[in-house]
């Protein structure tokens, strides 16, 4: 800071470069000052969101039986990209709960046991840290290997380019997720599988 000073108001001529380097550098130095004063970590949410994302995986990636397929496992890119852009998934945002109800709805409306063979249920668990661990076991569905395929499809171009949108809207709407980040988190999600960006933004964002 000293010697941006210097270069930037005691030198003659002033070296622009060193004016524009102070600036940010004091703007990062007060922000952080106010941090500390407050006890406000910005990372926090962030820890705490990677935190329950691994819980998760530490308590089902072995409950699947062999032969099947969960939706947490397979839409666990989905969640990356949410934590990545900023947002904080926990017990009241699940992502692979919206995609499992909105792909049941699929394979029961389309009969898809008759082409794949039936689904069957696994222990799944939730972490101490969710509420919804009281319950104890929750029974999730697990699908047949020989349906992953046409599942990746589906989620590319039916969930993620209609249903995940929707899915945001409601979380920017109940306040759980801001609207730029899931701007950000929708276009990143849809540009990683080769779809177009958002016509249109989500509703607050700019």
């Amino acid at each position: 800071m000293a010697f941006l000073e210097y270069y930037a108001f005691e030198a003659r001529p002033a070296v622009k470069q060193a004016v524009d380097n102070y600036r940010v550098l004091a703007r990062k130095t007060f922000r952080d000052f106010i941090y500390a004063r407050i006890g406000y970590n910005p990372k926090a949410a962030e820890a705490l969101a990677w935190e329950r994302f691994h819980d998760r995986i530490d308590l089902v990636y072995d409950s699947v039986p062999d032969g099947y397929f969960s939706i947490f496992k397979e839409t666990a890119d989905v969640q990356l990209a949410l934590i990545r852009e900023g947002a904080c998934p926990g017990c009241k945002f699940i992502p692979d709960s919206s995609i499992g109800n909105l792909w049941g709805k699929e394979w029961r409306h389309n009969n898809l046991e008759t082409q794949f063979g039936p689904r069957v249920e696994y222990d799944h668990y939730y972490p101490e840290s969710y509420p919804q661990h009281k319950s104890s076991l929750q029974g999730a569905q697990a699908y047949p290997d020989t349906a992953r395929a046409y599942f990746k499809q589906w989620l590319r171009e039916v969930y993620i380019r209609h249903g995940l949108p929707n899915y945001l809207r409601t979380k920017v709407a109940d306040k759980t997720l801001s609207a730029p980040v899931a701007t950000a988190t929708l276009t990143a999600i849809q540009k990683s599988v080769g779809l177009a960006p958002p016509a249109r933004r989500l509703p607050g964002s700019r």
